[in-house]
């Protein structure tokens, strides 16, 4: 089991983990600069770009599924490369 760095941000206890280590359940931090909200993962969709680098892989993005959020939560936040990492409240 990988263990992270857990940080207090506005009162939230937040983990940087893999995005491949989100887990249906687990509560996403999305960020404004004077707005937080928790957002519940209940599934995700993978993407694969077709890029066509020679030489490179293509990125993989996953999109989180969630039943509700604020009104200025959208798609973009909601999505992440699988070769990155993802801010969730710590478990």
């Amino acid at each position: 089991m990988v263990t992270y760095q857990v940080r207090e941000f506005r009162g939230l206890q937040v983990a940087y983990v893999d995005t491949m280590d989100v887990r249906v359940g687990d509560q996403i931090v999305c960020m404004l600069s004077d707005a937080t909200a928790t957002v519940t993962v209940t599934g995700w969709t993978d993407r694969e770009l077709d890029l066509r680098w020679p030489g490179h892989a293509n990125p993989v993005h996953r999109t989180f599924t969630y039943t509700s959020a604020p009104w200025w939560v959208d798609k973009a936040m909601m999505t992440h490369g699988l070769a990155g990492r993802t801010h969730i409240v710590a478990r």
